[in-house]
């Protein structure tokens, strides 16, 4: 199963609007119309698409297509509308038929380092509580707690004890149901407190706020909540520069980060205002297998077009270039085997 992205922006409700996905070249027969709040599937596609309908409201236009056939690779429209206003944004969906067996050779297992990883306490916000055997943290009242270089003191997170500036690693984070939470990837930070924690400044996470699921950076890119998880998987490749979150309760891809690292990364955990359940590290198994559809980020084998502006020729021939280069990066995994060291 893949995610077609279109968002409206700047955000905007589009549960009065009309909508229609369709293959370029092919207007009257639409992979998906929504019109007068009712959703109709094309012919071909029965069963196979659907709108995330409770994003709407937040003007997440994006199309859920699944059981994804080598016919379907092209280039696709997202038309809005509504009254005299009418946009068209194009995704471009590349699906590449591979040879079963010797694919399965090549890449069906991949060896990974699962991670113990335990809190450090004198990282923790002076609001968290990190739990006696410092696999757990949870938001409480204001502790007086002395002052370190290594606290964060205004950002409400905790990091894990130990770095990692070599290899491939993955743990697991069970955040519960009702909980309210920022979870990534920090890179050996020295400035903890006055700098804002996006990937520019060595922070990769995603967020769970208010019911809303979404990236923590510039873009703020709002995710499915369908991809809300319970359990939440990171895997971070250091010499790719690579960090995957995943739903490991429905073995899916939720987002991937790309970039350059250059310091230590640790992980880190921030229970926000409110949560009230404790995020807790998962134990992992001695050897696990989980089934993945896809590593590949939601942006990173299509580029696509703005509502706010079109893209000029050399942006295009960028991106084209830069999801090429993650498409061979990341690939389709089948099988993924953690073994410990």
């Amino acid at each position: 199963d893949i995610i077609l992205p279109c968002h409206l922006s700047p955000q905007s409700s589009a549960v009065a609007m009309d909508i229609r996905w369709f293959k370029e070249g092919d207007f009257t027969n639409s992979l998906y119309l929504y019109k007068s709040r009712t959703g109709e599937e094309g012919g071909g596609y029965k069963g196979r698409v659907s709108l995330f309908t409770r994003e709407l409201e937040r003007g997440n236009l994006s199309l859920l297509l699944k059981n994804v056939k080598v016919s379907d690779r092209g280039r696709y429209k997202c038309q809005a509308s509504h009254l005299d206003w009418i946009q068209e944004p194009a995704v471009v969906l590349w699906v590449k038929q591979l040879p079963m067996q010797r694919f399965a050779r090549a890449w069906s297992y991949h060896s990974i380092r699962p991670l113990d990883v335990t809190l450090d306490p004198d990282t923790a916000h002076p609001k968290l509580t990190v739990s006696d055997d410092k696999k757990c943290v949870k938001f409480g009242d204001l502790r007086k707690e002395r002052g370190t270089e290594k606290r964060f003191e205004e950002k409400q997170c905790v990091l894990g004890m130990e770095g990692y500036d070599i290899g491939t690693h993955y743990w697991e984070v069970d955040l519960g149901e009702k909980s309210q939470w920022s979870v990534g990837v920090a890179q050996d930070p020295e400035n903890r407190n006055n700098t804002p924690m996006i990937p520019e400044n060595g922070y990769w996470s995603i967020r769970l706020e208010n019911g809303v699921l979404k990236t923590v950076d510039r873009s703020s890119i709002v995710l499915p909540i369908e991809l809300k998880p319970g359990k939440l998987g990171v895997l971070v490749d250091y010499e790719e520069g690579k960090i995957v979150f995943f739903n490991v309760e429905k073995k899916c891809h939720i987002h991937s980060f790309l970039g350059r690292f250059d310091k230590t990364l640790y992980p880190f955990f921030g229970p926000l205002i409110d949560c009230t359940e404790e995020l807790k590290i998962s134990p992992i198994p001695q050897a696990i297998a989980f089934f993945v559809l896809s590593l590949v980020p939601q942006n990173s084998l299509w580029f696509k077009l703005t509502m706010e502006k079109m893209i000029d020729a050399w942006s295009a021939i960028r991106i084209i270039f830069h999801c090429l280069s993650n498409y061979l990066a990341l690939a389709i995994i089948h099988f993924v085997k953690i073994e410990l060291l």
